[in-house]
């Protein structure tokens, strides 16, 4: 149903799978995505964190991660920042260069006002580790370091920042209004 574009009818599947069978992974990671794709945030960040705790247990690092990655998102959503940063620092345990882990830590620690840590998170995706971060990835950093540098009072460290997220991804329409706002 799923590969036929049918995502009502796999969402109602896999709920009425969720529902006969109670908790499996095979289940609740697909559910937790279609729940998040029709805007039921809350109902997905409790299968995904339920899915990420039986996979801590398991112990398969790949799994742990793409489900943590995922939790983190929803908890940020859902603005329980200290969950999404629980969920990233989970898969960077095991995935320390993991880019969409660091940016997500880097996105939490910035909203609960630890620049210190934002902005170094930010640096090992615009400055270090540049070279395994996609594009769209270091512009988001870029991004972050220019809100780091702008939170210090330092403008023009700050649209250094938004001009190069820009250079890396002309669609990034928030460093584009915070380059006009300097």
């Amino acid at each position: 149903l799923l590969r036929g574009g049918h995502r009502d009818e796999a969402r109602h599947a896999f709920e009425e799978a969720h529902e006969l069978g109670g908790h499996n992974l095979r289940v609740n990671m697909p559910l937790a995505r279609l729940l998040a794709t029709g805007g039921d945030n809350e109902r997905a960040a409790t299968l995904q964190q339920w899915a990420l705790d039986q996979l801590w247990r398991s112990r398969d690092k790949d799994r742990l991660a793409e489900a943590g990655i995922f939790a983190g998102q929803l908890f940020e959503r859902l603005e329980r920042l200290e969950q999404a940063r629980k969920s990233y620092r989970l898969v960077l345990a095991s995935h320390p260069l993991d880019s969409a882990a660091v940016l997500g830590l880097a996105r939490t620690s910035m909203a609960m006002g630890d620049t210190d840590r934002a902005q170094a998170e930010f640096e090992k995706i615009a400055i270090r580790a540049g070279s395994r971060a996609s594009t769209e990835q270091r512009a988001e950093a870029q991004l972050g370091l220019g809100l780091c540098w702008k939170a210090r009072g330092k403008p023009q460290r700050a649209r250094t920042c938004f001009k190069r997220a820009l250079e890396l991804n002309a669609k990034l329409d928030r460093a584009r209004i915070e380059l006009e706002s300097i």
